[in-house]
């Protein structure tokens, strides 16, 4: 290094600063191989991660076996749950909305309509957080077809509405409910 690198300012922060710049960069290097997926983790010797996969046939297979009008859950803990149903005709008699969980409705087959949002009439709690109105004021309609996802805030009433017959898969994100 010349007399004239150490009486460039900027030469002489860059050289300052080079060093823990570099080591940062290898922090995270060192973080991000650690939050790799599972497969990767297995061929660096690391502890496996847990999780569940549901394989495309034995939706297929749940989805013969379940019938006409099914729920079966495919996966649940305290943070989320996950549930396949296959309806016909089916209406529901009020709108619902919960104060602990969003909902994420994937369509994998058919159609149906949501009523969604508004000002609910007439509501009752049916338990912590679980409530339900005959009427919501000003909800709109949304119609989904095969392919199309809707995501339901936790708070947002919905009541859904389905002519014919649909596969949907229903994820539910979940907070603790406190205790009353």
């Amino acid at each position: 290094m010349s007399a004239n690198d150490l009486q460039n300012p900027n030469r002489r922060q860059f050289l300052l600063t080079a060093p823990a710049a570099a080591a940062a960069g290898f922090a995270l290097t060192e973080s991000a191989m650690f939050s790799s997926p599972a497969s990767a983790q297995q061929e660096m010797g690391l502890a496996k991660v847990p999780f569940t996969l549901v394989k495309s046939d034995e939706l297929d297979a749940d989805i013969k076996a379940e019938g006409k009008n099914a729920n079966k859950i495919l996966y649940t803990d305290a943070n989320f749950e996950i549930a396949l149903t296959t309806e016909t005709d089916t209406h529901g008699t009020e709108h619902e909305w919960h104060e602990y969980k969003d909902h994420i409705i994937h369509i994998l087959d058919g159609v149906t309509k949501i009523e969604v949002g508004g000002t609910p009439k007439g509501a009752h709690k049916l338990s912590a957080g679980e409530w339900r109105a005959p009427e919501c004021e000003g909800a709109a309609q949304v119609a989904l077809n095969k392919g199309d996802t809707l995501v339901l805030p936790r708070g947002t009433p919905h009541r859904r509405v389905t002519i014919g017959t649909v596969t949907l898969t229903l994820t539910s994100p979940k907070s603790p409910v406190p205790n009353a």
